[in-house]
């Protein structure tokens, strides 16, 4: 009988990691959908007018950019680095040196731009959205609007 028992919570267990990992896979699928219904909403090339009321500062990941497409990062107070996106409410396109250079753009000017941006967005947030963590021993506030919540970003 434990034998039994010892399956059946096994069982259960690969149950759960499998619908975990479906439901995942899932919610993969239905970012892909909706990230690909808004990228062809965004105007191409992209101009600087579209482009500003939608700007937003990103955490930066560890990324190693193609040759010859750096994207436009600045290192933020706590000496967080920062890249920028452009907001298409169901993906983010990410913002590189060349498409600023033709924006005629500085990474500080975008960084103003979409720090401003964010911070007109953040006052009519929810306080139930915003949760704080740590990173690099400094506490810092994250926008997450459901848990596990990805997002995609790919290049403007």
């Amino acid at each position: 009988m434990l034998g039994s028992m010892r399956v059946k919570v096994g069982a259960s267990e690969m149950s759960l990691t499998v619908r975990r990992t479906l439901g995942g896979a899932l919610e993969i699928l239905r970012e892909e959908r909706a990230a690909a219904k808004a990228l062809p909403r965004m105007p191409k090339p992209v101009r600087w007018e579209w482009a500003k009321p939608r700007l937003v500062p990103l955490l930066a990941g560890p990324v190693i950019d193609p040759e010859g497409e750096s994207l436009v990062r600045v290192v933020m107070d706590p000496g967080i680095t920062v890249v920028f996106g452009i907001d298409l409410g169901a993906a983010l396109r990410l913002v590189d040196e060349a498409v600023a250079s033709r924006w005629e753009s500085s990474a500080e000017q975008i960084r103003e731009l979409a720090t401003s941006n964010l911070e007109r967005w953040a006052a009519k947030l929810e306080p139930r959205i915003v949760r704080t963590a740590t990173m690099s021993g400094h506490q810092i506030r994250l926008i997450q609007d459901r848990p596990g919540a990805g997002g995609h970003a790919g290049r403007c």
